[in-house]
């Protein structure tokens, strides 16, 4: 019973104060972001090199270094980022460096679905079928990973929300109108 009461009275504590533990959030969030870096780090390299591989005979050299080119410098700029926070060697709040990491994503993610641009052939369902699951692979790897993070779900969810309900209210107006 004691154990229930403390938990209430903890409960109503935290409540009250929903912004005074989101510094002790944050830095646990980035602390656990960091540890699996190096694991995602792993992965992530050979899927690539699987998909560089298995891409190479139908996109080209000069497609395949480009992309190569990219990926290396997002992924060289994510464990920059994660070294220096992993070491401690800046005083930076936590908060900053959860940025870093939500910024770090959407860059990493964008890295990743330029593959399709340079990979994606129109009339090869072979092709097109291996770089869907290379690339479904990362995305359910990154939700894993980045589900810590409330942020960037809230980001997505209004960023659907807009376009969706702007989708709605246009088909809507066209449909009055015929």
């Amino acid at each position: 019973m004691q154990n229930l009461i403390r938990r209430i009275t903890c409960w109503k504590e935290i409540k009250s104060k929903p912004h005074a533990y989101q510094a002790e959030i944050d830095a646990e969030v980035s602390n656990l972001l960091v540890k699996t870096n190096r694991n995602f780090f792993t992965i992530a390299i050979c899927i690539a090199s699987l998909l560089i591989y298995l891409q190479s005979d139908r996109a080209g050299l000069q497609n395949c270094l480009s992309w190569l080119g990219l990926l290396s410098a997002a992924y060289l700029t994510h464990a920059f980022i994660s070294y220096y926070e992993s070491k401690k060697i800046l005083t930076t709040p936590s908060i900053h460096w959860l940025s870093y990491f939500r910024v770090m994503a959407a860059i990493l993610g964008a890295a990743w679905g330029s593959a399709s641009l340079f990979f994606f052939h129109l009339n090869d369902y072979l092709h097109q079928a291996f770089l869907a699951m290379c690339l479904a692979g990362i995305c359910g790897g990154a939700i894993v990973i980045y589900a810590l993070d409330r942020c960037p779900h809230l980001f997505c969810y209004w960023i659907n929300f807009i376009f969706y309900s702007t989708l709605s209210l246009f088909r809507g107006l066209t449909k009055r109108r015929n």
